[in-house]
């Protein structure tokens, strides 16, 4: 009666019905990951990690027509990002560059925060924000900035602030990184971009979650405070969403949401590390421009040079 209903034969529903159940075993696993390094629970990551390899292996080898294929052969890809990004074989800087979209920039907004997440062997040591402004008065020597905002900016020298002029999002993340080495003297190992659009992409999935002050944030009213932020207003957004994820059950939600905003490229991630950085780039999860043979390329690339907002 099924195989006539369904107009799929009995063999093929249960054989759906097997990888579904496998797909469900990987994404507990997972969300069991991702809740014990929020938590900064002690546990065997890398064994865990590998394991989760093989278990999709086997359902992308038995099960090669289910129509999430795609999306979980893009989690098997990603695994060593996310081996690199926990510091697996040593303790790793990321920093975090927060892109507000009310002021267009070429990777995503105005940098409106910028913070450090360290992580050694799967356990947070530090997560906070720095002002922009104050480092850009910290920088040491100059870099010529590009001709428009000499221009219509009137700065001769690049400040962080601006330090986001090249679309290419790998090429900007070196800049950027080489700018906060000078005025912090703090050597960082790649960047994540969040566009504000991102964050509210997790925090759909999510729903609402608390900062440590017990201000509400959810889907509906990220933009704003991306727009009008504090760095300690993003810094406590971040630990809320963390502390929100380390407890049972809701880590998968942020998962799924994190993978959304990388689908959309509001989310994208630079690594130094080349071996990393090409497989970023395989993902288009690397936030760069795609580089073709055609003699004549073009790319939708949007400045706003003075302070002009689109809200």
């Amino acid at each position: 009666a099924l195989s006539v209903l369904s107009g799929q034969p009995l063999s093929d529903r249960y054989s759906e019905a097997r990888a579904n159940i496998g797909l469900a075993k990987v994404l507990t696993d997972l969300s069991g990951i991702s809740a014990a390094v929020l938590a900064n629970s002690s546990v065997d990551l890398p064994s865990k990690i590998s394991k989760i390899n093989l278990q999709i292996e086997e359902l992308l080898i038995k099960y090669p027509q289910v129509v999430w294929r795609s999306e979980l052969d893009q989690v098997r890809e990603f695994l060593p990002v996310g081996e690199w990004l926990l510091g697996l074989d040593t303790k790793r800087t990321i920093l975090l560059v927060v892109q507000n979209p009310a002021e267009i920039r070429p990777t995503g907004g105005f940098i409106s925060a910028i913070g450090y997440m360290v992580i050694d062997k799967g356990k947070f040591l530090d997560l906070n924000f720095i002002d922009t402004y104050q480092l850009d008065a910290n920088l040491t020597g100059e870099q010529t900035a590009p001709s428009p905002i000499q221009k219509y900016l009137g700065e001769n020298s690049l400040l962080i602030r601006d330090s986001n002029w090249n679309p290419h999002a790998p090429e900007t993340a070196r800049v950027i990184q080489k700018l906060v080495e000078r005025a912090s003297g703090r050597h960082t190992d790649g960047v994540i971009f969040i566009n504000a659009q991102g964050l509210k992409y997790i925090l759909e999935a999510t729903g609402p979650i608390l900062t440590p002050l017990g201000d509400e944030i959810s889907s509906a009213n990220i933009l704003d405070r991306v727009a009008f932020n504090s760095n300690n207003e993003m810094s406590g957004i971040l630990t809320g969403l963390r502390q929100h994820a380390a407890k049972p059950g809701n880590a998968l939600s942020v998962l799924l949401g994190f993978f959304r905003a990388l689908r959309h490229q509001e989310l994208f991630i630079a690594a130094s590390d080349s071996r990393i950085s090409r497989v970023l780039g395989v993902q288009s999860a690397d936030g760069g421009l795609e580089v073709s043979s055609c003699p004549i390329q073009f790319a939708v690339n949007d400045r706003n040079r003075e302070v002009n907002f689109t809200l």
